[in-house]
């Protein structure tokens, strides 16, 4: 069966919420041909939806890197399994990519929320300077 066909088929049984048959193919696809972003990154949303955090971050970083260009979805993704992992200064700096990315699409607002709460949370424990000195500021 050819990688369209696999993706496709991994595509629709994820939709339909049949995560272990989807992962199976998208891990069967990724054994022929492992840089394949957008399956690394599907995979990724798999974890993080069993909660599997520090596997989600890692396929979300593999996906980044083999991406041909950056994905602000990608890094959205990245963000909220780094905040979930309880990861906030790594999760503000996804979310803040992801607003430099692009302003426009529909996870730029989740972005600009959640990197606003990690940032008022990192200020409240006391962060606030290592936060300026990176660059980093509340959202607009």
């Amino acid at each position: 069966m050819s990688y369209n066909l696999l993706f496709q088929r991994a595509l629709a049984l994820h939709d339909a919420g049949d995560l272990a048959a989807a992962e199976q193919i998208y891990r069967q696809i990724l054994e022929t041909s492992p840089r394949q972003p957008d399956v690394l990154n599907l995979l990724g949303l798999i974890a993080q939806e069993r909660g599997i955090e520090q596997e989600a971050v890692n396929l979300f970083y593999q996906a980044i890197r083999y991406a041909p260009e950056e994905k602000a979805s990608y890094y959205f993704n990245l963000g909220v399994s780094l905040a979930n992992w309880h990861k906030p200064y790594e999760a503000a700096e996804a979310f803040q990519k992801v607003i430099s990315l692009a302003p426009e699409i529909k996870e730029t607002t989740s972005a600009k929320e959640a990197s606003d709460m990690v940032y008022k949370w990192l200020k409240s424990v006391g962060v606030p300077n290592k936060l300026k000195d990176e660059g980093f500021s509340e959202a607009d």
